[in-house]
């Protein structure tokens, strides 16, 4: 049996077609799939407002306005965007709060978004240039510092 070539990153159609093989091939079963990759977002989106604000009335409205959103983008080319969205968001989650950063959990969901849609390549390489200006930023500040320990004033 051969297939159209596609010039599309892998991800979707892989979780897809596993999920037809196990299931069927069936429009409900696309359906199911797609939200379980919807659910797995909208936990990601309580996850991040609670690690950010800590206020769970602010996290469940976040979770409410997201999903209200989301149900509005149906027309959206919903495979890759939907996996990039949604791995985008949990790899947030861990790379965000400072105190609480894992970048190793980070760079595997960026790097499963990345094999979702090509262009999400572009986030975690944002966020590294962003800490690489914060870190050139501080660098006089702590300079300062070690000077001030050093003469004892």
């Amino acid at each position: 049996m051969t297939t159209l070539t596609n010039a599309h990153p892998p991800l979707p159609s892989i979780y897809l077609a596993l999920w037809w093989k196990a299931s069927g091939f069936f429009p409900e079963v696309t359906r199911e799939a797609v939200l379980m990759v919807a659910s797995l977002g909208l936990l990601a989106v309580w996850r991040l407002a609670m690690r950010l604000m800590g206020v769970p009335l602010v996290a469940f409205w976040t979770v409410v306005l997201t999903g209200c959103i989301q149900s509005g983008l149906r027309r959206v080319r919903w495979p890759m965007r939907i996996f990039l969205r949604r791995l985008f968001v949990v790899g947030l989650v861990y790379v965000l709060p400072e105190r609480d950063r894992k970048p190793w959990a980070a760079a595997l969901w960026f790097a499963a978004a990345a094999l979702s849609k090509e262009t999400a390549i572009c986030i975690p390489l944002t966020l590294a240039a962003m800490d690489g200006l914060e870190a050139v930023r501080s660098l006089p500040q702590a300079r300062k510092k070690l000077l001030v320990e050093r003469r004892g004033c």
